[in-house]
């Protein structure tokens, strides 16, 4: 199985999270103690905040390019 059809059924469960969300909040966790992540969580879900993790690794893009990727990845899911 190609990779991006291992990735569409992650896009898709990504694009149906943000569908319709008034916000979405997005850490650098680099240099977060495990502590302090767990606090983060706990901190947020007693918000009414879901949690979620979505690893990106991109290369040196403008933030436009970036935004502008992701963007079209959840729309085309």
């Amino acid at each position: 199985m190609a990779k991006v059809e291992l990735k569409q059924p992650i896009v898709a469960e990504i694009s149906e999270l943000l569908d319709g969300a008034a916000t979405a909040v997005v850490v650098d966790y680099r240099g977060l103690t495990v502590a302090q992540d767990t606090e983060l969580r706990k901190q947020l879900r007693e918000a009414g905040v879901s949690p979620g993790m979505i690893r990106l690794s991109v290369g040196i893009e403008s933030a436009k390019d970036i935004i502008n990727d992701l963007k079209e990845a959840l729309e085309n899911a």
